[in-house]
């Protein structure tokens, strides 16, 4: 566990920015969630007991309320439970914790990181649900988003993994809105943040370890680049914004493409096969990407998705074509495309 150490430091200005990213990002919202319960994400890390510290300067502590995921991969995690709950106690504001099984994900073949993420939204949005929260603040910064562009490039990713993580993102099913308003904010001056203010956190031995790729990047490649091009941060940023407009308009696009290709069937959506199969290849692609992330499905590899709409082209007009994916079935049958 790191603190800041006893000797009280001058208070340096550009701290005080970070109680005022909070404010400024809640600024952004629609009136609807203004008197939403504000829940935080709280691992109990630099970053979360940052932002759960300025979130109680920004909105009071009767409005904020501390959520903890207890993953069960390290050792020390009742420990760190037992942190979080202990220190949202000291700050007087409401606590709540839920556990997950990542491990069941781990089986189904995804990377730790990725099964972690992938179990740790739902519950998220679950606790959020249980305490009337319509929003979620997440705290993720400036290093963060650049380390993610940095990696998407890598792995050729196309808009939607170089659009890397928006301010704010809804779920359009729950409502439940996503914030993140440390996305401007480097490390650094997170750290200094802490120190001010006399903080204590965790300190995770995994961000230390060479296992996990971001962990690689953060050690290797981000110091020379640093060294070469100092406003990397922004210009990093700067590129995901572009790409988020570029995808907005990819979104809009499939839009208009669903409407056209989508037949009345009663409960379910489903799609004319023939006006599905007229759209060139790019737009048919954009199409399912867009239709599956509106299901609330994760997204599909690019190779996937190319075998997914040769099948759906290919598919005889006399047989089912089913195609498996997260749980659910993309199905094809006498003309007509729909998910089960």
């Amino acid at each position: 566990m790191a603190s800041s150490g006893k000797r009280r430091l001058a208070s340096p200005p550009d701290a005080e920015r970070i109680p005022a990213a909070i404010q400024t990002a809640l600024d952004t919202l629609d009136a609807s969630y203004a008197d939403s319960p504000c829940a935080i994400a709280f691992s109990g890390g630099l970053d979360s007991t940052v932002l759960l510290h300025a979130a109680i300067s920004a909105l009071g502590r009767a409005r904020c309320i501390a959520l903890h995921i207890h993953h069960g991969l390290n050792p020390r995690a009742d420990s760190w439970l037992a942190h979080c709950r202990a220190l949202a106690q000291d700050w007087g504001v409401h606590y709540a914790a839920r556990r997950i099984d990542v491990d069941a994900c781990i089986r189904q073949q995804r990377g730790t990181e990725a099964a972690a993420r992938e179990a740790r939204y739902p519950a998220l949005a679950g606790l959020c649900a249980e305490h009337g929260a319509r929003l979620a603040l997440l705290g993720h910064q400036a290093d963060d988003q650049a380390e993610t562009v940095l990696l998407q490039l890598l792995r050729g990713a196309g808009l939607p993994g170089l659009a890397a993580m928006p301010l704010q993102k809804t779920e359009p099913a729950s409502g439940l809105r996503y914030l993140r308003p440390l996305l401007t904010i480097p490390r650094a001056l997170i750290e200094r943040y802490a120190t001010q203010h006399h903080l204590r956190w965790i300190e995770d031995d995994s961000n230390t370890s060479a296992r996990y790729t971001r962990n690689r990047a953060r050690q290797f490649l981000i110091p020379p680049l640093a060294a070469h091009f100092p406003a990397y941060r922004a210009t990093l940023a700067r590129a995901a914004r572009h790409a988020q407009q570029a995808q907005r308009l990819l979104d809009e696009l499939a839009q208009l493409d669903l409407q056209r290709v989508t037949q009345d069937d009663g409960d379910r959506q489903t799609l004319s096969r023939a006006a599905f199969s007229a759209l060139n290849a790019a737009r048919a692609v954009n199409l399912l990407r867009y239709w599956m992330r509106a299901l609330g499905l994760p997204a599909a590899s690019s190779a996937r998705l190319e075998a997914m709409l040769r099948q759906l082209r290919d598919a005889r007009a006399s047989r089912i074509t089913a195609m498996n994916h997260a749980g659910r079935q993309l199905r094809v049958y006498k003309g007509q495309i729909w998910w089960e």
